[in-house]
């Protein structure tokens, strides 16, 4: 299973009240600046993979809301390599669970590898990273995408549940999910 679901947080606290123009000037200045903090850090890959979903788009793609994500890591082991990647996981209103991973070159056992089935047919997508792969499984309503760059690998991945979906609603979403994450690679 999947951990609890996606969506950026932000938290302030301003100790000091300013009064009239000088407040308004404050709190522009300081927004200015928490935006600029908050895109520096994403594209530097500070923060956990929730920090870059795109809430919006994931909930515009899979046609269902989703909450605030949860950041934690997970030890992934596929064909005799195994790494660990940070990870953003949650769940929709109708049970889908979505997780996103993201893991630094440097953290990966070799090469980023590419998705591989025996089983389930894997399409290329060029237009995602330096590679990109996407596999679904029908059958489980599951579906993930992986995109390798120079600076690492992000993937997200999704499991449908009880929730029937069709290819096109899984592909849109777990590229909706993975795209931000692309350049904090």
């Amino acid at each position: 299973p999947m951990a609890a679901v996606l969506g950026p947080a932000a938290c302030g606290d301003d100790d000091d009240a300013a009064t009239g123009d000088a407040a308004t000037d404050e709190a522009a200045a300081s927004e200015a600046a928490s935006d600029a903090t908050a895109a520096t850090g994403q594209a530097e890959g500070a923060g956990g993979p929730c920090d870059v979903v795109d809430t919006g788009a994931v909930e515009a793609a899979l046609g269902d809301a989703i909450g605030d994500g949860e950041d934690g890591t997970t030890m992934v082991t596929e064909n005799e390599l195994s790494w660990t990647a940070d990870a953003c996981g949650g769940e929709a209103g109708s049970g889908v669970e979505l997780e996103l991973r993201t893991v630094a070159v440097d953290a990966l056992p070799g090469q980023c590898p590419p998705l591989a089935s025996p089983v389930y047919e894997i399409t290329e997508l060029p237009d995602l990273g330096d590679a990109a792969w996407f596999e679904l499984d029908e059958l489980q309503g599951e579906g993930a995408v992986r995109v390798c760059t120079a600076g690492g690998m992000a993937e997200a991945r999704l499991e449908s549940g009880d929730t029937p979906l069709d290819e096109a609603t899984v592909r849109a979403t777990v590229v909706a999910l993975v795209e931000p994450a692309i350049p904090a690679l």
